[in-house]
């Protein structure tokens, strides 16, 4: 989608991932769900750079390279496409929110509030920019501040329990948790990712393994940035999380 809510032409639907929970756009198709995540994004890769030779001043194109890149962990590369995307067109809201991620994503969490900050400004209603702000804000330990800012904008229940929990008020995440379990046992979709996260958030790795791995089975690209995403720094000394990301062909 376009920062004005236009679809982008030959880009599937968005799917959410985290650092939770960003929106990743893939051209179609290039795999299968069941072969994990680099047959998916080299083929991708592949399209992308005919499409930055073709028209090197695609922003589109720029901009969801990027992406890609990350998830290998090619955040340098990542940053000169994210910097050419938004010196060829500044108002663009989804470079600018795309820049500061980076910037959590490599720890630089007070650069990254600035631009999510800056985004806002722009646009308070922009998906995604509060509760990636609240994101950084837990990162630093402001749990306050985070808390607030994942009241405002659209409301992301998990991400929320998750702001409880990280602060200290778990009943407040077990009470989204609870609602989300009726909701998903009245037969409304929950999707798996999101009780992963609250699981996280009240420190039960067990679940939270379970969960992930549902929503790996679900669709793996959910999980694309597991491996720079702070938030999962709890869970990287446990075998499972290494074998998560040999599932996912992220490692060998």
């Amino acid at each position: 989608m376009r920062s004005d809510g236009t679809p982008r032409p030959g880009v599937e639907p968005s799917l959410q991932d985290h650092r939770g929970g960003r929106s990743i756009h893939h051209a179609a198709p290039f795999g299968t769900l069941d072969t994990g995540l680099p047959q998916r994004t080299l083929g991708f890769h592949g399209g992308q750079a005919l499409v930055l030779q073709l028209d090197p001043n695609s922003v589109r194109a720029h901009n969801t390279y990027a992406w890609h890149l990350e998830i290998f962990g090619r955040f340098d590369e990542a940053k000169d496409h994210l910097t050419r995307a938004e010196e060829l067109d500044p108002f663009e809201l989804e470079v600018k929110m795309d820049i500061a991620t980076l910037f959590s994503f490599t720890r630089q969490y007070d650069r990254a509030i600035e631009q999510f900050k800056k985004t806002i400004e722009m646009d308070p209603s922009y998906p995604g920019t509060h509760w990636r702000l609240a994101g950084a804000y837990e990162e630093t330990g402001r749990y306050e501040d985070a808390i607030a800012e994942l009241k405002k904008g659209t409301l992301q229940p998990a991400q929320l329990a998750y702001g409880y929990a990280v602060a200290g008020q778990r009943e407040e995440a077990q009470k989204i948790l609870e609602e989300l379990k009726r909701q998903q046992s009245s037969g409304h979709y929950v999707s798996p990712f999101a009780f992963a996260i609250i699981y996280l958030g009240l420190g039960d790795n067990d679940q939270a393994f379970e969960w992930l791995n549902k929503t790996f089975e679900e669709n793996p690209y959910k999980l694309a940035f597991i491996r720079f995403n702070a938030r999962f720094d709890s869970l990287r000394s446990d075998p499972r999380f290494d074998a998560l990301l040999r599932r996912m062909k992220l490692v060998t």
